[in-house]
């Protein structure tokens, strides 16, 4: 049995015990957002914080637009304008997906169409070389590890029980020497101080999750034997890891979307990342993107659905 809340009530929740209220149905999303909105009323006269609320929407709410993540249905406050900056340059020389490209293209389009102040500008970034030095952060040490797992199964370490990556890595950190560490964190600490750089000037950066869609089994399997410690960022981690890195640098917070498709269905994922500390912002216009351009609806070929039992 659905029921008004009143203010009083409402203050008493947070975002989770709200979305649980819509889940048992003991409150529905437009009643929420009516509620929210009457408690915006109630105080914003005295702090003026929030610009503005978008009745309109509230009024012609779809619920079946509104997904099914542990958020169902809850109001968020959205930053009145946003700075964002967009781009799908690849950052270690592997080159972005036509499609991938325009579906990146297309989201900027829908924030710009929102309000948000959208630029395409890409963050100054050696990404192949920030791979070379975070790979030496990485294996660091690997040798050691892999002879204690070595020593506790009595399996040695060798071209029959290895993958020959995997043994390539084995030896190359068997060379390293602390200053090789020392250097690769140093090198680590410029790249965040130049990506944080682009955070001074763009709220969230807009780029693809990876620059192509999935591929065929075994393009970056460990088995490979063409690798080198030297192309090794080239060509295993270059197409999967160009747009995820800097975040992994810089330990900011992303999210990824599936807000496109290619012409084959295969999904696209659309990357937003934001400032530290700012999960909060990446929740609310990820929220907003989700609502404009839904996925819900996008099921592949391939299904457990379209199989007939």
């Amino acid at each position: 049995m659905q029921r008004v809340m009143t203010l009083s009530e409402y203050s008493k929740y947070d975002a989770l015990g709200l979305a649980e209220l819509i889940a048992r149905k003991q409150i529905s999303p437009k009643e929420l957002a009516e509620t929210a909105a009457e408690a915006i009323a109630s105080i914003n006269p005295v702090i003026n914080a929030v610009v503005e609320l978008y009745p309109d929407r509230i009024e012609t709410l779809d619920e079946g637009l509104l997904g099914k993540g542990p958020f169902r249905g809850v109001p968020f406050l959205m930053k009145d304008v946003l700075r964002i900056g967009w781009s799908t340059s690849g950052l270690m020389g592997a080159n972005t997906d036509r499609e991938v490209a325009q579906a990146v293209e297309k989201t900027a389009n829908v924030l710009t169409e929102m309000g948000h102040h959208v630029t395409e500008e890409s963050p100054q970034f050696d990404g192949l070389e920030s791979m070379r030095r975070m790979a030496d952060v990485w294996f660091f040490g690997f040798d050691l590890r892999l002879e204690g797992y070595s020593k506790r199964t009595g399996r040695s370490i060798a071209t029959d029980t290895l993958e020959p990556v995997t043994l390539m890595i084995y030896e190359h950190a068997r060379r390293m020497k602390p200053l090789h560490f020392l250097n690769a964190m140093a090198a680590l600490n410029a790249a965040r101080r130049k990506l944080g750089s682009y955070f001074t000037q763009y709220d969230v950066w807009l780029s693809p999750t990876t620059s192509r869609v999935s591929e065929p089994w075994g393009n970056y399997n460990l088995g490979r034997t063409n690798v080198t410690m030297e192309d090794l960022a080239e060509k295993l981690y270059g197409p999967v890891c160009q747009f995820t890195l800097p975040h992994n640098i810089t330990g900011t917070p992303s999210i990824s979307l599936p807000l496109a498709s290619n012409s084959e269905g295969l999904p696209i994922g659309i990357q937003l990342g934001a400032r530290p500390a700012n999960e909060h912002l990446l929740l609310q216009l990820a929220t907003a993107l989700e609502e404009a351009m839904p996925w819900s609806h996008r099921i592949p070929p391939l299904h457990a659905s379209r199989i007939r039992g």
